[in-house]
């Protein structure tokens, strides 16, 4: 455990992954069955139609791969911050 200032950080072995399961550009099933996958079973997916489905599919993966994009704009802002020597520790040690 490391402890940096307020926030008390646990290290562990397992496997980090920074990627939402929701984030799966390279699925080809059809849209209603993968926004099952994601949301679970919401009687709401049932009552769209084929290209609604398609259309809420294309927009979360949008919004993914958008979120995906400025949450790396964020982590190297933020290395910024750490001397240029200490950088390539700190990336190992955060997993990115």
């Amino acid at each position: 455990m490391v402890w940096l200032g307020r926030v008390t950080v646990r290290v562990t072995d397992a496997p980090r992954t920074m990627e939402c399961r929701m984030v799966d550009d390279a699925r080809t099933d059809d849209a209603r069955t993968v926004l099952r996958d994601w949301l679970g079973e919401l009687p709401a997916l049932e009552a769209l139609s084929d290209e609604q489905a398609e259309e809420l599919l294309h927009a979360i993966r949008v919004a993914g791969r958008g979120h995906r994009e400025k949450m790396r704009a964020a982590q190297e802002r933020s290395l910024g911050h750490i001397p240029a020597l200490l950088r390539p520790g700190v990336r190992k040690v955060l997993g990115v």
